[in-house]
């Protein structure tokens, strides 16, 4: 049985938010690394210039 078009949208908005929170998810292992190693070296430099 079909849904009706209010219910198809919210459930297409739903799987829509579901798909961009996996890629969300890949994003940030992606770059958390390398934010958490820039945060470590911009430290490693204002206490050099210190």
């Amino acid at each position: 049985m079909p849904l009706p078009a209010a219910d198809a949208q919210q459930l297409a908005l739903i799987i829509g938010y579901q798909a961009m929170a996996l890629i969300n998810r890949d994003l940030t292992r992606a770059f958390t690394p390398c934010e958490e190693e820039a945060e470590r070296r911009l430290t490693q430099f204002r206490m050099t210039q210190h």
